[in-house]
């Protein structure tokens, strides 16, 4: 499934309630081949200025721009999306979709940006940011999410750390044993 018709698909979702016309589902935001896709938190932003359109928050972007740098990549190698595809939904409503975006896409590494996105990423309830595991084929790296870094800026420098741990996975050669 292409990631087009993914977004056809999610944009007449009525699973949640029947949307205003007003309130849109909201699309990740990215082309071509990803080497990573990450997947932020339902905190889902009303802020169309933002680089990453309604994904995140202006306040929060520069945090996240720090985690590019730090891990060594630029904005169009990455694909950001959301776990909860509409203003007011759930997220559990949403995992399917959310998956199958995963699928359309392919990444290497799944980056989950909070607990709910690793929880709908993986299905697994426990998390040790940092720490990655294998889910749909990809490894997955939970971190804190964007909004627990600005509210505390303890969690700065361990955001940082892990996003240099990002980095020296990607940077580990892969052995195919198949």
């Amino acid at each position: 499934m292409t990631i087009e018709l993914l977004n056809d698909i999610i944009s007449g979702c009525t699973k949640c309630f029947e949307l205003p016309s007003s309130a849109k589902h909201v699309p990740g935001v990215g082309y071509g081949p990803k080497v990573i896709l990450v997947v932020v938190t339902s905190s889902l932003c009303q802020d169309d200025t933002s680089k990453w359109p309604r994904l995140i928050d202006t306040k929060y972007v520069y945090l996240f721009d720090m985690l590019l740098k730090e891990i060594g990549l630029k904005p169009e190698q990455v694909y950001v999306t959301s776990c909860v595809k509409c203003p007011d939904g759930e997220g559990s409503e949403c995992r399917t979709f959310l998956l199958d975006e995963i699928a359309a896409v392919a990444p290497k590494y799944v980056v989950t940006l909070g607990l709910q996105a690793f929880q709908l990423v993986t299905g697994l309830t426990d998390w040790i940011p940092g720490r990655e595991c294998t889910s749909n084929k990809c490894k997955v790296i939970p971190m804190l999410g964007l909004d627990s870094v600005a509210s505390n800026q303890k969690y700065e420098k361990y955001f940082l750390n892990s996003a240099l741990s990002i980095k020296n996975t990607m940077e580990q050669p892969t052995l195919d044993w198949w």
